[in-house]
């Protein structure tokens, strides 16, 4: 596990820094190639740990040596041990019936491994979970007073905006008068879109067209879904922040791709950037929403957003989703063969290896095996000072 873990932070460091760096460098790529390139940096920084993991240290093209401390564990331990035991031909298996301070070395450094690491990692990502947890019921506790939207032009709009998307059921449209944005939640036949209160006195009908598409988008693209596990995600793996900075990327990514959703419903871009900025007043006004699909929330590049619905120039072809799925398998394929191996590296005084630190001479073995007899029928009759005293013997012994 602790070998897993180090590949997860070494491979996540390249996939996910490459990909960072490529969306810095190109930042007019179309949303829908950047969204492809993160979650095959995320898909990549699972995958090839794993895989390299089931795969000798040889097979990779490049390693990274790191010490043998580093990656011990309780088990690694326990096998170092055991292949001493067998070539000494059961010397260590007296000390432990005798002593049992093997068994203590092994049990103590299991503990600060194994053990350590998994209340560690999964204490802070429960913790990361839990907070979520806490912001979804506070959310749904302030939306327990919505009410059915009544306003015949805004459902006539839905109605429209259901068809085009193929809907078999249009989601239910609800308004609350503490929401800042608009939202849209649920799956299935438990599709939702809640809008502030006074949207439909606020917004014209193109307005509110793109304001309802932009929420419908997000149905049709599975983003209600897909961003609880992206949020999942980030807490499982906050060891690596990069997959942070990648969660943030991908959630602008789909923004933009329900900007242009509902930018073609009303076939005109500057209306879906006029709207975007009326419902950013809003926001400023009542707060944003964190957590779900919302139109104007923190961290959703609304400036950038709106500068690239006005841009004309700036328009650049959409990439089919066929070409972006075979362009990820590719990658993850290629990274798979490309990713670096971590390589143990022995701390032997000669670089020799656990067991042959182990082995002692023919003479000294009948020696030592002398010193533990006596010390074991010591503790049989009780005599703890002579326990004692062959116990200094046989630890200087080993020393030498």
């Amino acid at each position: 596990m602790m070998t897993w873990l180090l590949m997860f932070l070494l491979h996540s460091t390249v996939w996910c820094g490459v990909a960072a760096i490529v969306l810095r460098l190109r930042p007019g790529m179309h949303a829908r190639m950047r969204a492809m390139i993160c979650y095959t940096a995320i898909v990549a920084s699972l995958v090839t740990p794993t895989v390299r993991g089931m795969m000798s240290g040889e097979s990779a093209m490049w390693q990274v040596t790191l010490p043998e401390r580093v990656v011990a564990s309780g088990e690694g331990e326990m096998n170092e041990r055991s292949e001493a035991t067998e070539v000494d031909g059961g010397l260590e298996h007296a000390l432990v019936e005798g002593s049992g301070l093997v068994e203590e070395r092994e049990a103590s450094a299991w503990w600060m491994s194994e053990r350590t690491m998994f209340v560690f990692w999964f204490g802070i990502a429960g913790l990361l979970l839990g907070r979520y947890g806490v912001r979804m019921w506070l959310l749904k506790r302030e939306l327990k007073g919505r009410g059915a939207v009544e306003d015949e032009q805004m459902l006539g709009i839905l109605n429209r905006l259901t068809k085009r998307a193929r809907f078999a059921r249009m989601p239910r449209l609800t308004a609350s008068r503490k929401l800042g944005s608009p939202i849209a939640f649920g799956v299935g036949r438990g599709r939702e879109i809640c809008v502030p209160e006074h949207a439909s006195e606020l917004l014209d009908e193109e307005q509110m067209t793109a304001m309802l598409g932009h929420e419908m988008a997000h149905h049709v693209r599975g983003d209600t879904m897909k961003l609880v596990l992206l949020n999942v995600l980030k807490a499982l793996l906050f060891v690596q922040p990069l997959v942070w900075v990648i969660v943030r990327e991908i959630h602008v990514a789909d923004e933009e791709q329900c900007d242009d959703w509902a930018a073609d419903q009303v076939d005109d871009r500057l209306v879906m950037a006029s709207c975007l900025t009326e419902v950013a007043e809003w926001v400023s006004e009542r707060g944003h929403v964190s957590g779900v699909a919302c139109m104007a929330g923190k961290g959703s590049g609304l400036k950038r957003r709106v500068l690239r619905l006005i841009d004309e120039g700036g328009l650049v072809k959409r990439p089919s989703w066929r070409i972006c799925v075979v362009l990820s398998a590719v990658l993850i394929f290629g990274a798979a063969c490309f990713a670096p191996a971590i390589v143990v590296a022995n701390e032997g005084e000669h670089g020799e290896s656990a067991a042959e630190r182990y082995v002692i001479g023919t003479d000294d073995q009948a020696e030592l095996m002398g010193y533990i007899e006596r010390a074991l029928m010591a503790h049989t009759e009780g005599d703890e000072h002579e326990v004692s005293e062959e116990h200094e013997v046989i630890s200087e012994h080993d020393a030498d």
